[in-house]
């Protein structure tokens, strides 16, 4: 399922319902990465006062650094290229907006 994560409060309601469809606990997410449990448990509560670090350790347990870099490339090679052609059209999304697949 795509989200458009636009808020912190999305951000933590993805990470927990991706958590959740993986089968893991909160424990079982951060054994996989090197993380505390109460990591996990704040990120899914307050996603926005988490280390860029311990972030990217969680998307891994839960599968998804390597759909969002290809995401974040694939969009960047589309931008280069509209913008090249001439096609660029700017979206009317907030700044903050980010696509992810969860």
């Amino acid at each position: 399922m795509d989200s458009l994560v636009l808020t912190n409060r999305h951000l933590a309601l993805a990470l927990k319902a991706r958590r959740k469809e993986l089968g893991l606990t909160q424990l079982d997410a951060a054994s996989r990465v090197g993380l505390l449990p109460k990591t996990i448990s704040a990120m899914e509560s307050s996603p926005e006062r988490a280390s860029v670090e311990s972030l990217f350790k969680y998307l891994s347990a839960l599968n998804k650094v390597a759909e969002i870099v290809w995401a974040l490339l694939t969009a960047k090679t589309e931008f280069d290229s509209a913008r090249m052609t001439g096609t660029y059209k700017p979206m009317n999304l907030p700044e903050q907006a980010l696509s992810v697949a969860m």
